[in-house]
């Protein structure tokens, strides 16, 4: 299955290593809207999925780099 993913663009390396720390695989998704990015992640359980978007978005949330107030 394949599972569209969509997150602000400074959150990338966040994403990425979470991600790639959980041998999921992913590629690129294009199309997304302006500011964001996004990967097309490759799994048979999504739940699974959904656990490390979690860790990913709230390991985010916990930084401000990047984020509109960072300065």
């Amino acid at each position: 299955m394949r599972i569209a993913v969509v997150f602000d663009k400074w959150k990338l390396p966040i994403f990425q290593r979470h991600l790639e720390a959980a041998g999921v695989t992913f590629d690129s998704l294009s199309g997304t809207p302006v500011g964001t990015l996004g990967f097309c992640v490759t799994s048979d359980d999504s739940a699974a999925v959904a656990k490390i978007i979690r860790a990913a978005n709230t390991e985010a949330a916990t930084t401000k780099r990047g984020s509109p107030d960072a300065n």
